[in-house]
């Protein structure tokens, strides 16, 4: 049922770019930190909040459900100027050091220059921070208000 008796076929992942190919393969004498803080390191780059509208019952609520859609909250790509950048925003802090520090402020537990290191290797071959970088690098400086609309239905074949 997963992929259609056979008929859909998804193509063989290439190798992943360092240092995380390395991480994952035991290679690094951080492998061992890095698979056991594995979530850590996800929410340091994670770049939207969760949403969806929670279903309570009651004062207790002993599993966490949802009614509905769930959905990504993505916010403004820029935080305000007296504003603490988050989710996405880090990424266009501007400076590498200032992106790390705040990350490492959100997961104290994680290694920084590990935390260095992913950043530079996401701000290489993420696709989606790269659109989104060209995106706001294309405003002009005065324009103040823009939308960046993600519209999956209209995606070229064969990109996501």
């Amino acid at each position: 049922m997963c992929c259609s008796s056979g008929k859909v076929q998804l193509p063989k992942l290439g190798s992943y770019p360092e240092p995380l190919h390395s991480l994952l393969t035991h290679q690094d004498q951080l492998s061992e930190h890095f698979l056991k803080n594995a979530r850590k390191y996800n929410g340091c780059f994670q770049m939207t909040s969760f949403g969806a509208k929670k279903v309570r019952e009651g004062n207790f609520m002993p599993n966490f459900k949802v009614q509905g859609q769930v959905y990504h909250r993505i916010g403004s790509l820029m935080s305000e100027p007296n504003q603490k950048p988050s989710f996405l925003q880090i990424y266009f802090v501007g400076d590498e050091n200032q992106e790390k520090d705040i990350r490492c402020g959100i997961y104290p537990d994680v290694y920084p220059d590990l935390v260095h290191q992913l950043q530079l290797m996401l701000h290489e071959h993420n696709k989606y921070l790269q659109d989104f970088k060209a995106a706001v690098h294309s405003i002009h400086n005065n324009q103040k208000d823009f939308k960046v609309i993600i519209n999956a239905d209209r995606k070229p074949s064969e990109e996501h």
